[in-house]
């Protein structure tokens, strides 16, 4: 996954057993209103959900992860500073 900070988007990426990065799908998830700056992201230990800070709300955005890489939301946290978040960390 990669986060697209100017479009309120995350793409997906296939990496090949030679590792040759591929783009799977530009658009896995997008925030139509494109206010959203999306900045680091990690992914569960187990590999079913994706953690997405977005830095200029204050807010984590949880999605599950789909078979095909895909995102569907999951949930919205709120309480972090509004302004100026950046690095994210999952246990």
């Amino acid at each position: 996954w990669a986060a697209n900070a100017l479009s309120s988007s995350i793409s997906t990426f296939d990496v090949d057993a030679g590792g040759r990065v591929r783009l799977r799908n530009a658009t896995a998830y997008k925030d139509d209103s494109e206010l959203l700056f999306f900045s680091d992201i990690a992914v569960s230990e187990d590999g079913r959900r994706l953690f997405q800070l977005v830095g200029n709300k204050g807010q984590v955005l949880v999605f599950d992860i789909q078979k095909n890489g895909d995102l569907s939301m999951h949930q919205k946290l709120d309480g972090l500073p509004r302004l100026g978040s950046y690095g994210l960390a999952t246990l």
